[in-house]
């Protein structure tokens, strides 16, 4: 998709282009929300035709991100990434991008140069504020992946050093999305919102509005407020950017199955042990799966009764695992996680407690697996999950 050796401009397909005729035929998506930007009326930041036109379009682009940002998340079509925390970035940073690059005319270089530039901008600020964030409440696929989009919004655009400043500063107080809402339809509106507010806080600088431009130290800055003490000082993200490289280095988790990271690792050894034993669900007497502290706490349901729910739940994914021998879309499913098989696989599933001392997550450490079934107990310990680097 980043066509990085193509040199002539890129025509982005599908209904991004569509979308921003259909809106520009409309009457404008900035009335209609009232721009909340602190303009009276719309021409008091586009005096012009020309420049309401453009703001027509950039609504157009930023609401078409919110959707397709809202969409990716709850299909996981597209690959997630791990580094200090695991977050999905593409959600918050491809349909923005590919937007934005149609609209002006970007080369697939253009275009693969900023996604890196985001990429590699997230993960730093991402170790920033370390684990500490994520154990607070927050949902870094939002709190940090806005300012992936600044980042890559402000490449694509050609943005100042001053103005991709203030871009930032402006999304660091958009940056929000609490943990607490996984499991239902909020959580991937987290990452949709982040896309769009992503995109008007690089258009809005560009233009000419105003942040702080040290939104990253100083007082009340983005690292002491949403961060604590575990996090990388802000000279040292700076002067190590590149040293090396974060999509090298740890490098790119792929997302196997459309649900949380936290049940891939486990969902591995099970495929891996249900193939190597011939392992049949009816024979199944009891799965135990172990995990490192802090390595399930985003699996929030051991009993979901939704879809949306099965995608935290490691009960359900190795119920369905066994019954299914597969994890697709329509695992995730309500009729799916209501089936009265599932159900009864699902309270043979059992999650314990692994006592360590260290920080853990679906990416850090190891989750232990065990099937019993008539013939047998059937163990294995699994470090890495289908799709990481390693």
């Amino acid at each position: 998709m980043l066509c990085c050796s193509c040199d002539s401009p890129l025509r982005v397909r599908g209904d991004f282009g569509a979308r921003a005729v259909d809106y520009r035929s409309r009457s404008s998506p900035a009335a209609a929300t009232g721009f909340s930007l602190g303009c009276s009326r719309t021409d008091d930041f586009a005096p012009d035709r020309s420049q309401q036109t453009q703001h027509f379009v950039l609504f157009a682009f930023a609401d078409a991100a919110l959707e397709h940002g809202v969409i990716v998340p709850l299909n996981l079509v597209t690959p997630g990434f791990g580094v200090p925390i695991v977050w999905i970035m593409q959600n918050c940073q491809v349909p923005p991008l590919l937007s934005l690059a149609e609209s002006v005319g970007a080369t697939g270089q253009d275009l693969a140069l900023a996604y890196v530039v985001g990429f590699e901008t997230e993960c730093r600020i991402g170790r920033g504020v370390h684990h500490h964030h994520y154990d607070k409440g927050w949902h870094p696929t939002a709190t940090l992946g806005i300012f992936g989009t600044v980042a890559a919004a402000a490449r694509i655009l050609h943005m100042t050093v001053e103005q991709t400043a203030v871009a930032l500063g402006m999304a660091a107080s958009f940056a929000s999305g609490l943990k607490a809402n996984f499991g239902t339809m909020t959580k991937p509106f987290h990452a949709g919102y982040a896309a769009r507010v992503g995109v008007l806080s690089a258009w809005m600088a560009k233009h000419g509005f105003t942040a702080d431009e040290n939104i990253f130290d100083g007082d009340n800055n983005f690292f002491s407020t949403y961060g604590g003490n575990d996090g990388t000082p802000l000279s040292a993200t700076i002067d190590k950017l590149g040293q090396p490289w974060e999509m090298l280095e740890p490098g790119i988790y792929v997302k196997r199955w459309p649900c949380c990271y936290c049940n891939h690792r486990p969902v591995g050894g099970m495929l891996k042990l249900i193939a190597q034993h011939n392992i049949r669900a009816d024979e199944v007497e009891a799965v135990e799966i172990g995990f490192l502290p802090g390595s399930d706490t985003a699996l929030v349901s051991s009993d979901p009764h939704t879809g949306l729910e099965g995608k935290f739940s490691i009960e359900y994914n190795g119920a369905a695992v066994l019954l299914d021998g597969k994890l697709t879309l329509e695992t995730f499913t309500d009729p799916m996680v209501q089936r009265p098989a599932i159900r009864d696989l699902m309270k043979k599933v059992k999650r314990y407690r692994i006592e360590a001392k260290g920080t853990f997550s679906g990416v850090v450490g190891y989750s232990d697996v065990m099937i019993a079934t008539k013939r047998g107990r059937h163990e294995l310990r699994i470090e890495h999950a289908p799709g990481s680097p390693e």
